[in-house]
């Protein structure tokens, strides 16, 4: 009975973790995206005052957005199956 619900205590763990990682993630492609679009908004723009607030801009999105990444690829990597004690009889589930 303690296994089982140690096992399921494990089980939401993982998914809230995992679902902590799919929204970063999806945070950094969106700023990744508007990065994008204002370097290529900065590249039309022949305002140097203008280009240059907008290229600031993306690279302080470019930072977010790998932090971002960075922190989503932690919570995958740094959450795995033997870090909380679950092995099969077959060995360790993190192989």
């Amino acid at each position: 009975m303690k296994i089982q619900k140690d096992i399921n205590t494990a089980q939401i763990e993982t998914i809230n973790i995992f679902a902590e990682a799919v929204n970063l993630n999806k945070s950094a492609v969106e700023q990744k995206q508007k990065e994008l679009d204002l370097m290529e908004e900065a590249d039309r723009t022949t305002d140097e005052s203008k280009k240059n607030k907008l290229v600031k801009e993306a690279e302080k999105l470019r930072k977010s957005s790998q932090k971002n990444e960075a922190a989503s690829k932690s919570k995958v990597h740094g959450s795995t199956a033997k870090d909380i004690g679950c092995e099969s009889s077959y060995g360790s589930w993190n192989r």
